[in-house]
């Protein structure tokens, strides 16, 4: 199971590729959890076998037809190649299978879980399959896979006995979703919150995990819905010695962002000069609002400089 690996960490003593970094740093972390998050769970089924085990008998036919009362069989001859797994709703002890092998597509996102066919008088000889859906065929089950690895292009013969172990990807390590909200051109602050910035575009608003809301007196608001961990990047156009930040469930928000109580400041930075930005990671919870929280009421700077990103990337 390849991870991709991460592009450079945004250096904060470079300012002029900051933010170009960060974005690119976080666009990137959503894909290095999910593999990282598919290969634990990968490691785990190979300690444990399985959370399911069935015993079958295995055919060589690849033909897509009910294999028999206790028999398994693959699509291709070469079977680290094979894309469909067909297993019989009854496995070779008689026991019928139907309700375990119709589990196997449940849980949610692209990856299901794993299947580790293993000979069963010689655990040498193995293949293991990503599981990513089931047809239901009468009298058997199409399981569509994709391997991972195997102890020999084929593994087995005719007529070997087997055992099918399948470990299902627990959904909380497996999806995090494309949840995020990116805004951007400066649209002043509140009237009433008038440390809270507003924004004039909504760039990207997609998934279910945070909502966004702009309002003339209230400021942009951020509240999260699903608990998780979330990264966050400001930029912002300012002056010198201008304070830009990063509130949570702050009450004081006509304060400046360096004075407001502690527990509701998420970070902050002071501008060095007119182009700023800071990047803020952390385990949010649902309820949570988010505000890009400033020290002075900089300009409107209708500019796409004035940008903020919120995403949701692991749980």
């Amino acid at each position: 199971m390849p991870i991709s690996t991460l592009p450079p960490a945004p250096n904060p003593n470079n300012p002029s590729t900051f933010a170009e970094t960060a974005d690119t740093f976080i666009a990137a972390l959503p894909t290095f959890v999910n593999e990282a998050n598919a290969l634990a769970a990968l490691l785990n089924a190979g300690a444990g076998m399985g959370a399911y085990s069935m015993p079958y008998t295995f055919s060589t036919t690849t033909t897509d037809a009910d294999p028999g009362n206790g028999v398994l069989r693959l699509n291709q001859a070469t079977q680290n190649l094979a894309t469909v797994i067909r297993a019989d709703l009854l496995d070779s002890a008689g026991a019928t299978q139907t309700a375990v092998l119709d589990t196997f597509d449940d849980t949610a996102g692209t990856i299901k879980g794993y299947i580790r066919l293993v000979k069963t008088s010689d655990s040498t000889k193995w293949l293991l399959f990503s599981v990513s859906a089931v047809a239901t065929p009468a009298g058997y089950r199409n399981i569509t896979v994709a391997n991972i690895g195997s102890s020999a292009a084929s593994p087995f013969a005719n007529s070997d006995a087997i055992m099918l172990y399948f470990t299902p990807l627990n959904v909380v390590n497996n999806s995090v979703g494309d949840h995020e909200v990116t805004v951007h051109t400066g649209n002043g602050y509140g009237s009433t919150n008038s440390r809270i910035r507003r924004f004039t575009t909504a760039l990207v608003n997609t998934g279910t995990a945070i909502t966004y809301a702009d309002s003339a007196t209230l400021g942009a608001t951020f509240t999260i819905n699903e608990n998780g961990i979330y990264a966050m990047t400001l930029q912002e156009v300012g002056a010198s010695t201008t304070r830009m930040g990063l509130s949570r469930n702050s009450t004081q928000l006509s304060t400046s962002i360096v004075s407001i109580a502690v527990a509701e400041r998420l970070a902050f930075s002071e501008a060095l000069n007119p182009y700023e930005s800071l990047s803020h990671t952390r385990r949010l919870t649902a309820g949570d609002v988010i505000r890009v929280h400033n020290g002075e009421s900089l300009p409107s700077n209708t500019t796409d400089l004035v940008k903020f990103t919120i995403q949701k990337i692991g749980f």
